[in-house]
């Protein structure tokens, strides 16, 4: 794979395909990459962190439907702590909780991991993200307080923390429980949608 860095790949896209296997380590050469898209992907696997220690200019991860496993590596949002914007890993087999690195990019904007095994508390630097717009960990097992410094983030739009009954085609069909904005004190002028887990306080 290394000699995709003499070329300079900055956007890797697999999207919508049948091909499988995992993420070689040799992926590390890739140090310009801007992009990884493994959506709807047969791609399986964990998310290897040597991998994630080279991609300084990453900006944008889409999981989507694929079969990523295991946790989301420290190293994914350190490495790239002055570009990473977008995590989008919704219907995956991502677990464990979410890292207190994801924090490091300010520019962070979007945070998006629904329908899937992301367990633990929010990181309560999450409020430092000034950049963020979107927080949607749906459907998981998340728990515990909700971080006052959520409050901060005047440009939040969405934030979905809420689980989702299921009809019997497996489909999501109503929430367990909608709180108003004031209940957790997102009074912020930019929040447009709100849900919460009563798994929160």
């Amino acid at each position: 794979m290394s000699s995709f860095a003499d070329v300079g790949l900055r956007r890797l896209e697999v999207e919508d395909t049948a091909i499988s296997g995992t993420i070689p380590p040799s992926f590390k050469h890739l140090t310009q990459l801007v992009q990884l898209d493994l959506e709807q992907s047969s791609v399986s696997g964990t998310l290897p962190a040597a991998v994630f220690e080279s991609t300084a200019q990453l900006e944008r991860l889409q999981l989507d439907q694929s079969r990523v496993s295991g946790t989301l590596p420290p190293s994914l949002f350190e490495t790239a702590s002055s570009s990473f914007r977008k995590l989008e890993a919704d219907a995956t087999l991502l677990s464990g909780s979410l890292p207190d690195s994801l924090c490091a990019p300010p520019t962070l904007e979007r945070i998006r991991s629904s329908r899937t095994r992301i367990s633990g508390t929010l990181p309560p630097c999450l409020g430092n993200s000034s950049r963020l717009e979107e927080l949607s960990v749906h459907s998981a097992s998340l728990s515990g307080s909700l971080p006052a410094s959520l409050s901060l983030l005047a440009r939040l739009e969405t934030c979905e923390l809420t689980r989702y009954y299921t009809d019997a085609a497996g489909g999501y069909i109503r929430a367990k429980y909608d709180a108003p904005v004031s209940a957790a004190g997102l009074a912020g002028p930019s929040t447009k949608r709100y849900s919460l887990d009563s798994r929160f306080n």
